[in-house]
């Protein structure tokens, strides 16, 4: 097959020559800057996103939250993992026991969660570094959990008052 009148692109771009692609980096120069384009999502989320009031957890604030869940309150089933983010104010963005399930995954690539049959998990072994890094994530993802379901009741209150 031969290109004759167009270039290939890469989302709207030219293709990068293979000559430029010399260093590692380069493929960095030729990335779309477009915050809804996939490559672009796997960034760390900037700002919240609340669905139905619950914090969304995604990535590895879902898989940190997880972690410590289970370091904190021992074996768990995915059911009662769902139950218990719901009860902290997160929620995933996706089917609930796929995400949870893939999250863990990860996790027990790296050792930090142990199946212990089907569908039911326990806590792992980690670096403190790690373990200190999970922790101060976990804390952080509560406290913001905890001031939305504070807001959300201040606001139904005064609704309530109001009326």
């Amino acid at each position: 097959m031969s290109r004759t009148g167009s270039r290939n692109t890469l989302c709207g771009r030219p293709e990068p020559d293979p000559i430029s692609m010399s260093h590692p980096g380069a493929i960095l120069d030729h990335m779309p800057v477009d915050a809804t384009h996939p490559a672009a999502l796997n960034t760390r989320l900037e700002r919240d996103q609340y669905m139905g009031g619950l914090l969304v957890l995604q990535w590895s604030n879902l898989r940190y939250v997880l972690t410590m869940n289970l370091a904190v309150h021992g074996p768990m089933t995915i059911k009662e993992m769902i139950a218990m983010l719901t009860e902290q104010g997160f929620t995933t963005a996706g089917r609930p026991s796929k995400c949870i399930s893939d999250a863990l995954r990860t996790e027990r690539a790296r050792g930090r969660v142990w199946r212990r049959g089907r569908g039911l998990y326990g806590p792992g072994s980690m670096p403190r570094s790690t373990e200190y890094r999970i922790q101060q994530r976990y804390l952080e993802l509560r406290a913001r959990a905890q001031a939305r379901q504070a807001q959300q009741a201040q606001r139904r209150q005064q609704q309530t008052g109001a009326a």
